[in-house]
């Protein structure tokens, strides 16, 4: 009999182990996840407190809303195709993108856009059209150093042909 109390003794101190050890270990992980959310002060990380999101940053003043025919901009390669390239214009509120045909890359014969550009590569284009969404470019008549039209000429006569069709029509 006395075998018997001491093995149910035993059982039970098992069970009372088992016990504290989950009790240790579930509070443990709870303390794991607060420091996690804590800073190096203990307070709450602003970041992850969902109570108030915070408010959008302003939007810059310098920022445009579209682009001006003939106008000169920076811009970055987007994407570069067998027949030219896509510039993504910088400098504007909403993304602003334009075909450079291959053409009108560099002065010269080029083969393909790949032999003068690739992705990403910063560049300097001018804005030979516009219709509807879609944007003609050209790098050719832009230093792409500096950003100066090497064509203003026809610019301007391009300018006043394109106000006379506007006053004749």
């Amino acid at each position: 009999c006395s075998s018997d109390l001491k093995r149910s003794r035993e059982d039970g101190d098992y069970l009372d182990r088992d016990r504290d050890r989950d009790r240790h270990r579930d509070r443990d992980r709870s303390d794991r996840h607060r420091d996690r959310d804590r800073g190096r002060d203990g307070d709450r990380d602003r970041l992850n407190d969902r109570s108030a999101p915070p408010p959008p940053p302003p939007p810059p003043a310098a920022l445009l809303d579209e682009p001006e025919l003939y106008a000169i901009y920076r811009g970055t390669v987007s994407n570069v195709m067998e027949f030219g390239c896509f510039v993504k214009l910088q400098g504007f509120r909403a993304d602003k993108e334009g075909l450079v045909h291959v053409s009108a890359i560099a002065p010269g014969q080029v083969r393909s856009a790949s032999e003068v550009v690739k992705r990403n590569d910063e560049v300097w284009v001018k804005v030979l059209s516009l219709s509807g969404k879609r944007m003609s470019l050209s790098m050719r008549d832009v230093d792409q150093k500096t950003g100066a039209d090497l064509s203003p000429h026809l610019s301007a006569g391009m300018k006043k042909r394109a106000e006379e069709e506007k006053a004749g029509a």
